[in-house]
């Protein structure tokens, strides 16, 4: 395809944009740390959601450059950025333009550094740019109790938030913390099963697959059973899992029920197995500890890009960004249909044909490990869309500083669901060239099951019962 020689953003624009940015920082006191107690946003600042800002605190405005569209509710009806058209020449449905290493200084105020890093050490890799598609909508119910939840929801230190019910916590948010809790309580629907495969890649292209079946229960987010959050019911999820191959794992199952809190408060975990009928608690299942089936590529913090306690990381909130990251991604699961992962996958990184990348803003949220605590990643950097609080990627630092993995999160909207979901995630270690896909959907997972479930009794029947 053809491709205009025309700059991505100025260094005027750049300059203009940050002069603005600094500015509303400042107003809104957002570039700080997690105290031990935030209060809640005034009735001035709650009273632009619904207004300039979605009912969930993205700004209805595109930006200034025309780069980014307003949101709108039907994305048939918008148009799409039009300036961001001029970088390309595309037929309708291509890509407008594609990054490549030889393009990529035009663009890499648009990059993060992970995808910098992936254009520069692997000539095949390339970002394919479409027009950027606002039309994230949530269920009724969960907009108005985000409304509410911006005066009435308050975090305690990192893990306690109280008062929140039902919708994101914290629309407008004015920690890191804050804005990473959007992302751990976003609607996901009442309960999901699902049979997800999981790809362990090497440089050769060559992959081993983990298949599992997983059943959530939401207890927070849910409208059957909405309950506040207080110092009594901290309940989150429940999650059951029972690893179906390859053979040296099958049989195993894991229970996990996510509260907020931290120690003894928050996350408890059991694991049995059907070889081993036997059912025990499970505290490794967090944390710096490696996934099962990932082959040390995957902590288990890293699920869902991230979960769990945030108490070993000081978090700073560093205003917003425009960035390319993968959205409306239905397409990218077509590759692994029916199975078959090798249209899929490839040596080094994923067939970028089937990613497709998009303009949007994003939350910046900085997660510097404190002293005392351990953990291989000593720094994070989340990217958190506007429109969904969904984490859409992150770069992690070892503790030489140096570039250690990159996460992305392949987006794409639900509107049966009405939620924004993850069609795959990927994790890329750059000192060894392998990389991770997980969240790879097979059919076949049935209905969910019900609360009786998600207990250790009924766990501990599975595994004596082999089923």
């Amino acid at each position: 395809m053809r491709r205009a020689p025309v700059p991505g953003p100025t260094d005027a624009r750049e300059e203009m944009r940050m002069r603005t940015l600094s500015r509303a920082l400042l107003a809104l006191g957002l570039a700080v740390a997690a105290g031990p107690s935030v209060a809640a946003v005034t009735a001035e600042e709650s009273a632009a959601l619904g207004s300039t800002l979605t009912a969930v605190g993205a700004e209805r405005a595109g930006n200034a450059d025309g780069t980014i569209p307003p949101w709108a509710l039907d994305r048939e009806k918008q148009a799409p950025a039009g300036k961001l058209m001029e970088l390309g020449d595309a037929e309708p449905g291509a890509p407008m333009f594609v990054i490549t290493i030889d393009n990529m200084n035009r663009f890499r105020d648009w990059l993060t550094e992970g995808h910098m890093k992936l254009l520069q050490e692997y000539n095949t890799y390339s970002m394919q740019v479409y027009p950027s598609r606002r039309s994230v909508r949530w269920p009724e119910n969960i907009e108005k109790a985000s409304l509410l939840n911006a005066q009435r929801c308050k975090l305690a230190g990192s893990d306690d938030p109280a008062g929140c019910l039902l919708g994101f916590p914290f629309p407008i948010p004015k920690t890191g913390a804050e804005a990473i809790w959007n992302h751990k309580l976003r609607w996901r629907g009442e309960a999901l099963s699902r049979i997800n495969n999981n790809l362990v890649v090497d440089p050769k292209g060559q992959f081993q697959a983990t298949r599992v079946r997983e059943d959530f229960r939401f207890s927070y987010a849910n409208p059957a059973r909405p309950q506040a959050l207080d110092s009594v019911n901290r309940d989150i999820y429940q999650l059951a899992t029972q690893t179906l191959a390859p053979p040296r794992l099958a049989g195993t199952e894991l229970l996990i029920r996510e509260r907020t809190g931290t120690g003894t408060e928050g996350r408890t975990a059991w694991m049995g197995n059907q070889k081993q009928p036997r059912v025990r608690r499970e505290p490794s299942a967090c944390c710096d500890n490696f996934t099962p089936g990932a082959e040390g590529l995957q902590f288990y913090d890293q699920m869902d890009m991230f979960n769990g306690s945030l108490e070993r990381y000081s978090w700073k909130l560093a205003g917003k960004r425009e960035l390319l990251i993968p959205y409306n991604s239905q397409r990218s699961v077509l590759g692994a249909d029916k199975g078959d992962f090798s249209r899929l996958v490839k040596p080094w990184h994923i067939n970028q044909t089937w990613a497709r990348y998009e303009l949007h803003r994003v939350w910046v949220v900085e997660a510097a490990l404190k002293k005392g605590s351990a953990h291989p990643v000593r720094k994070r950097i989340f990217y958190i869309d506007e429109d969904s609080w969904q984490i859409a990627a992150v770069d992690l630092l070892d503790v030489y500083d140096q570039a250690y993995q990159f996460q992305e999160a392949h987006l794409s909207y639900d509107p049966q669901l009405k939620a924004t979901v993850a069609s795959a995630e990927l994790v890329y270690q750059f000192d060894i060239g392998r990389y991770l896909v997980s969240g790879l959907v097979s059919p076949g997972a049935g209905a969910p099951p019900s609360a009786e479930y998600f207990t250790p009794e009924a766990l501990q029947k599975r595994v004596r019962e082999g089923k």
